[in-house]
């Protein structure tokens, strides 16, 4: 039940993502020095970051959920937690394309450096969040551009119902793997590790910029991380550890997009220190 209600968030999430936004804004997005140095920071340092804390805890089984979770950026409520803080929708999905793409292979890397899953398991999950992430992402965009009037109409409901299948999807996680949640150091851990995938976004200017590099980063991509965990059957410590960042991450990004909502953009300041179009 949870997985089937994961993978439809993923679809409904990445497609209303797709539908607000413009091809050529994305295309733009994408050539930017700033997705390029988000990405560096979220596909070495923060796996890094995470391994370090599950070594110096000794958190055991449990630090492979810890690990596997903070080396697959690009989870698909990135954009729609973007589109919820006002964020910038363009960069916030072009940068989610590249993330899920680098965190596919910094995932299989996880999870073979801790021998939790092979190659094949992983790639069997790769395909799963194709099709239901970047698949839908893509085909929302090309939407966009051939029935800009239908997109237009179609691109809130999409929105609306991301957001109440992103509740339902946590309201699942607590209710069928309430037992499965960590212990408080893997907490602290998993909260220490989306506080830093934060990061990035301090560098980054003007506020709508900023806020959809900290959204789309700080979001995880969980169904690569639960599905490659629960096919090689992986130990419950290690689905627990997961599920708790997944939880942890949905806290701190939701908060931040209610905080970001309420509080009245700042004047811009005559410069941006990282902008869309790569210049200061």
């Amino acid at each position: 039940m949870i997985t089937a209600l994961i993978l439809t968030l993923s679809v409904v999430s990445t497609l209303g993502a797709g539908v607000a936004v413009d091809r050529a804004a994305v295309a733009s997005a994408a050539r930017a020095r700033a997705v390029w140095a988000v990405v560096a920071v979220h596909a070495v340092a923060l796996p890094v970051i995470a391994w370090a804390g599950v070594r110096a805890t000794d958190l055991g089984a449990a630090g492979a959920g810890i690990v596997v979770a903070a080396a697959a950026p690009g989870g698909s409520t990135g954009p729609l937690l973007a589109l919820l803080a006002r964020g910038d929708a363009a960069l916030a999905a072009a940068l989610f394309l590249v993330l899920t793409l680098v965190g596919t292979v910094t995932a299989l890397a996880a999870t073979l450096a801790f021998d939790v899953a092979g190659v094949a398991a992983v790639a069997r999950a790769s395909a799963i969040v194709v099709a239901t992430g970047v698949a839908p992402l893509v085909a929302g965009i090309a939407a966009r551009a051939r029935r800009p009037t239908l997109a237009a109409r179609a691109a809130p409901w999409l929105s609306r119902l991301g957001a109440a299948l992103l509740v339902a999807t946590i309201a699942g996680l607590a209710l069928e793997h309430g037992d499965r949640l960590a212990t408080p150091a893997v907490l602290a851990i998993a909260a220490a590790v989306v506080v830093a995938s934060l990061a990035p976004a301090l560098a980054i200017a003007p506020r709508a910029r900023a806020l959809a590099v900290a959204q789309v980063g700080a979001v995880r991509n969980l169904t690569l991380a639960l599905v490659v965990l629960a096919a090689v059957g992986a130990p419950g410590e290690a689905l627990g550890a997961a599920l708790s960042y997944g939880l942890v991450m949905y806290v701190v990004t939701i908060g931040i997009a209610v905080v970001a909502r309420r509080t009245p953009a700042a004047p811009q300041a005559p410069q941006a220190i990282l902008g869309v179009d790569g210049q200061p």
